[in-house]
């Protein structure tokens, strides 16, 4: 499966609204699914979990790295009902995974002014501990279970 794919950063860029449900659409004119992101690699959600002592005794480093991003993302209120909480780039069997924590998306233009919105994207840099920005990406996306 192949992995999502980002914009170059560009502070400008405002994404079309998603008009069909498919991540990947072959329709002309059709929009699938995009998101403004933080990556993160297990590396990084590790560390996070060693400074925060979370799950110490927990042996198993993907298990550990799963459960510091569910943290993570719960602790930056990113949104559970309207828009993706969170994407993992990739598929399931990679020897890293990467977690995308989701800003916003191309869903609705309230979705799109929250992914973009300057003090927020400060927040989370800040709480991550990130120098990059947050990047648009497209499909397809593997969402755990899928």
């Amino acid at each position: 499966m192949p992995c999502p794919r980002s914009r170059p950063y560009n502070k400008d860029y405002r994404p079309q609204l998603r008009n069909t449900l498919v991540d990947e659409p072959t329709t002309p004119g059709s929009v699938g699914l995009e998101v403004h992101a933080f990556i993160l690699s297990q590396e990084k959600l590790l560390a996070w979990a060693r400074r925060h002592r979370y799950l110490p005794n927990e042996e198993d480093e993907d298990h550990r790295a799963s459960q510091a991003f569910i943290q993570i993302t719960q602790r930056l209120g990113l949104p559970i009902h309207d828009d993706l909480v969170a994407i993992m780039v990739g598929p399931p069997d990679d020897e890293e995974p990467m977690y995308a924590a989701v800003l916003g998306t191309n869903d609705s233009e309230e979705s799109i002014n929250r992914a973009v919105d300057p003090a927020r994207i400060e927040r989370f840099k800040k709480k991550l501990r990130l120098k990059e920005e947050p990047l648009w990406y497209t499909g397809p996306f593997y969402r755990g279970g899928d």
